[in-house]
């Protein structure tokens, strides 16, 4: 499909137009012919069959005879086997540089029968951890850090952890320092708040984090395996693995941080303090049927919330 006329280059709307076809009917054909001219590109099982077989055929002379296929998956493990991140052209060179005779395209074709590629960046892979709301409290939580400008002492942190089933703002922690142990005593809040202490903490309940540096040190570590919680981290990629404490940084922002220029991290604290209050006990959730997180744990547990100072 060509659009170079005596003229010059016709428009694709004018070609269309002429055509009586959608401009993504045009794209569509365009896309197809593509992939028609890859594939033909693309050596096939017979193509290769074909190459091996001319592989036993003497060489011509004063040329060296080409590698058998045994001898070239062999050598195609090997040289994974060693350099797992190395791909076509790195093995082909190396196998090359070791006296084996082998086109490139005979070396992707083998590599991709034998399971040697590399998972296409566009080949959609499902993940077991693509949505991170659960149905009933105290089942995961999750936590990370947003920070504030502070006109006498810079950036802020401020580190809340939230309930994925009732949306719960259980744990809370606003500090100069953005070290592993003073953000992670807001998980440590939100535990003692919802199971007193880690004899309490029933059989499956995750954390979810991001990968941060101090959600992936020991010290998150050592927390977790003190109340015996599991550790699960965003998929990346994946917005919806992380979304409830995404978008409870979104509303505290809008609701709080926003909309005032701030002194200190005490003047911060304060008033995150007493939005936390408001954000469980009287602003109704959408994703709740409209009803405050109060009220969806304390019917789902029986009880109210009370968050650990």
């Amino acid at each position: 499909m060509t659009r170079e006329t005596p003229a010059g280059t016709i428009t694709v709307t004018a070609l269309c137009a002429m055509l009586r076809v959608s401009r993504s009917g045009y794209y569509a054909a365009r896309r197809a012919c593509e992939h028609d001219r890859e594939a033909a590109a693309t050596p096939s099982a017979t193509e290769e069959r074909s190459a091996e077989a001319r592989d036993d055929r003497p060489p011509p002379r004063g040329r060296r005879p080409a590698a058998s296929v045994e001898r070239v998956v062999a050598a195609l493990h090997e040289v994974i086997a060693r350099h797992p991140a190395w791909g076509v052209r790195k093995a082909w060179a190396t196998l090359r540089r070791d006296g084996l005779v082998v086109a490139r395209k005979r070396v992707w074709a083998r590599m991709k029968r034998e399971g040697l590629l590399f998972r296409s960046s566009r080949e959609a892979v499902a993940s077991p951890r693509g949505h991170v709301w659960v149905p009933e409290p105290n089942r995961r939580f999750a936590t990370d850090l947003t920070m504030v400008w502070t006109r006498r002492e810079g950036w802020v942190a401020v580190a809340p952890t939230i309930d994925c089933g009732c949306r719960s703002v259980l744990g809370l922690v606003v500090s100069r320092s953005q070290e592993a142990r003073v953000v992670l005593a807001s998980v440590d809040q939100a535990l003692e708040a919802a199971f007193r202490e880690p004899s309490g903490v029933p059989e499956g309940v995750e954390l979810r984090t991001d990968h941060g540096s101090q959600y992936t040190g020991g010290d998150c570590r050592g927390l977790l395996g003190r109340w015996g919680v599991e550790q699960t981290f965003s998929p990346v990629g994946r917005p919806t693995g992380y979304a409830v404490v995404e978008r409870l940084h979104r509303t505290l922002k809008e609701e709080v941080i926003w909309l005032q220029d701030w002194e200190d991290a005490a003047e911060v604290e304060r008033a995150m303090r007493a939005w936390v209050q408001t954000y469980n006990e009287a602003r109704p959730h959408q994703a709740l049927g409209w009803r405050t997180p109060s009220e969806y744990r304390a019917e789902r547990l029986g009880g109210g919330i009370a968050m650990a100072a």
